[in-house]
């Protein structure tokens, strides 16, 4: 019975997640179309800007939902990809900036210049660090919020290296 409730569960989850993103599909959509106006003011920029940004964020938890079906479903695989890092640590620097400044808080970035190329899940590794850093912005009332990178050589010579991301807050 717990084994046929809980392929209940993922069917469900998979098709209310299809459900869901229909909608969200169009919001965006018109959010991208309405930001082409050359009219706008500022204010209207931003709040079509917070529109798309809060649909991207809704759009990640959805796909979060159905990545847990596949996991309890046993077909989560990782897709690995040859990432700039740089590029990648910028994007995420533009997503939580914007959360932190609606909060009046600093936003820090200490990260090597010369960040290497990697094969990674850079989706998987954008869901977990935009968790902790919304987390830490959610949490803090004043101050600041920081992310900081640092690398190191893995033993072997093979150029292999492990990345460290350290997330932390004065809330």
């Amino acid at each position: 019975q717990a084994e046929t409730a809980n392929r209940a569960k993922s069917t469900f989850l998979a098709s209310m997640t299809h459900e869901l993103r229909t909608p969200l599909n169009a919001i965006l959509g018109y959010a991208q179309i309405l930001k082409r106006n050359k009219s706008l003011d500022e204010r209207q920029l931003t709040g079509l800007n917070t529109i798309e940004q809060s649909g991207e964020h809704l759009l990640m938890l959805i796909n979060d939902l159905l990545d847990l079906a596949r996991i309890e479903s046993g077909k989560f695989e990782l897709q690995l990809a040859t990432s700039d890092l740089s590029v990648f640590i910028a994007g995420v620097t533009r997503i939580i900036q914007v959360r932190a400044e609606q909060k009046g808080l600093v936003f820090e970035v200490s990260a090597p210049e010369h960040l290497p190329l990697l094969l990674l899940d850079e989706k998987r590794v954008l869901q977990i660090l935009l968790n902790l850093l919304g987390n830490a912005v959610k949490f803090t009332d004043q101050g600041q919020v920081s992310l900081r990178v640092t690398s190191t050589a893995l033993p072997g010579g093979d150029g292999r290296l492990a990345l460290c991301f350290e997330v932390s807050d004065s809330g």
